[in-house]
């Protein structure tokens, strides 16, 4: 069966915007910023399920998975 992934940013003392990266590595360029209350699609996994491939409706890009809260629908 297909199963469906989203996800929101946890909201995070301290935490003004999520850093989207190019890549699954924390000195990759940067991709774009979302915001605590912005929800998005996971589109995938990285090889060591550390960093997470998202989209929030115009951008995507890799976000460490400790900081998101992810949901599977089946």
């Amino acid at each position: 069966p297909n199963s469906a992934a989203s996800m929101k940013i946890f909201q995070m003392e301290g935490l003004n915007s999520l850093v989207l990266h190019t890549d699954p590595d924390p000195q990759s360029p940067l991709a774009g910023t979302a915001l605590p209350v912005e929800q998005g699609k996971v589109l995938g996994l990285d090889a060591s399920n550390q960093w997470v491939l998202i989209q929030f409706q115009d951008k995507a890009g890799w976000a460490p998975v400790g900081v998101l809260e992810i949901t599977i629908a089946q």
